[in-house]
């Protein structure tokens, strides 16, 4: 499957972890509770975390978005809900989603993977759309910008995918690992905050009938935003 440029439509609170030579701090601050900080202190690997993810989700509803960039790009959208714990370890620890994309934008988009690939059948199986063919729905899925993301208020598509994520009230860093937590850019104030949360978007890519991929301008760094301060 061919991507599509968008620039023309064809495109563990107080331990270390040893990162090959680097030598990581990730820890929380304490107002996250001593029952969450155990549960995140004791994450287990993120390939069990997406297995779980993908048997214990309930799908709420699944849709199909046009592309408002590129003329007959779409992609398949869902919203899941998992128990908030689970989110958790999926979100906010270190052996977690945006963990992953810490150690590097390439570990992270590897996981990502890893996560799609369990979830793309359920998904699948739950609503077919009479404007996007199922193996087009698996190609959404599966493309290189398909992503999984905590569900945000006001970006839903129906009653039954509204978000529980919104922007926090202050900038007190909840997640310490030297680098979030001293990021200047706007994002960083998002990306610093450790929600609790029980909702996912799962997003596929924009996708064509030819399989060719398009990816938003505003996604085009993705990877590297969520490095570089957790967010994007």
């Amino acid at each position: 499957m061919s991507i599509v440029s968008c620039h023309h439509v064809s495109a563990a609170r107080g331990s270390f972890v040893t990162l090959g030579a680097l030598m990581t701090n990730w820890t929380y601050a304490v107002s996250l509770g001593r029952e969450r900080l155990k549960e995140l202190e004791d994450a287990p690997s993120f390939e069990e975390i997406a297995r779980s993810i993908a048997t214990t989700m309930r799908v709420q509803c699944s849709h199909v978005d046009p592309c408002d960039e590129a003329d007959g790009f779409k992609r398949f959208v869902a919203c899941v809900v998992v128990e908030r714990t689970l989110f958790d370890l999926y979100f906010n620890s270190y052996n977690g989603y945006r963990g992953w994309y810490f150690r590097s934008p390439t570990q992270g988009l590897r996981m990502n993977a890893v996560l799609l690939q369990l979830l793309a059948q359920r998904l699948m199986d739950f609503q077919r759309h009479e404007d996007m063919p199922p193996e087009l729905v698996s190609t959404s899925l599966l493309a290189f910008s398909a992503k999984s993301w905590p569900a945000e208020v006001g970006k839903g598509f129906c009653l039954s995918c509204e978000g529980d994520w919104s922007a926090p009230t202050d900038d007190a860093p909840e997640i310490l690992n030297g680098r979030w937590e001293v990021a200047t850019a706007p994002n960083s104030r998002f990306g610093r905050k450790a929600p609790f949360l029980g909702r996912l978007r799962i997003m596929g890519a924009f996708v064509n009938r030819d399989g060719q991929e398009y990816v938003a301008k505003r996604k085009l760094n993705r990877a590297q935003e969520i490095h570089d301060v957790g967010w994007s």
